[in-house]
């Protein structure tokens, strides 16, 4: 698919099913209500998520976005960095899956929690440093109360290599 056009009356839309990958065109009706286009991004009426990122190179999410929906920029060879607004909260499953994202930088003081359905992606923001103080335990509560052992586990293993916690510092 490369072209798609959001209509005034669409008020869901499943990202994944844009193929973002061979994506080159993505036109809104300006009487949609729900989705709005601007430069090389979908983002949400009200700006607050990033739903589709289609350009390439550096990327600067604005400030106001709270969330990077799932596969926002999924499939994305081009990218090289993104910095994250101090207002971002939360970043969605596979939102990485197949960039080529190399560099994160934060704006501010970043407090973000980190969904996945799987584990595509998860190694690659953990080597860019996206898992920080609080976000990490954040991220893995959701993992624990969402069922998602394989998550949970490389999360866990991923706070316990950055702390040097070993098992034997465990209670058992």
């Amino acid at each position: 698919m490369e072209r798609v056009h959001i209509g005034k009356g669409m008020e869901t839309l499943d990202t994944d099913s844009l193929g973002a990958r061979g994506l080159a065109e993505l036109t809104v009706d300006p009487k949609n209500s729900r989705f709005k286009r601007s430069g090389p991004c979908l983002y949400s009426a009200d700006g607050r998520e990033l739903c589709a990122f289609l350009g390439e190179g550096f990327f600067r999410l604005p400030e106001g976005a709270e969330r990077i929906g799932p596969g926002a920029f999924e499939g994305r060879d081009g990218l090289t960095e993104v910095v994250f607004p101090s207002t971002l909260t939360e970043i969605g499953p596979k939102a990485f899956f197949g960039s080529s994202l190399r560099q994160v930088e934060f704006a501010g003081a970043v407090r973000i929690v980190i969904e996945f359905d799987n584990l595509a992606g998860l190694n690659t923001l953990a080597e860019l440093g996206v898992f920080t103080g609080e976000n990490i335990d954040e991220s893995i509560e959701r993992a624990n109360s969402t069922r998602k052992p394989e998550i949970l586990s490389f999360l866990m293993n991923y706070k316990n290599a950055e702390t040097g916690i070993t098992e034997t510092d465990y209670e058992l």
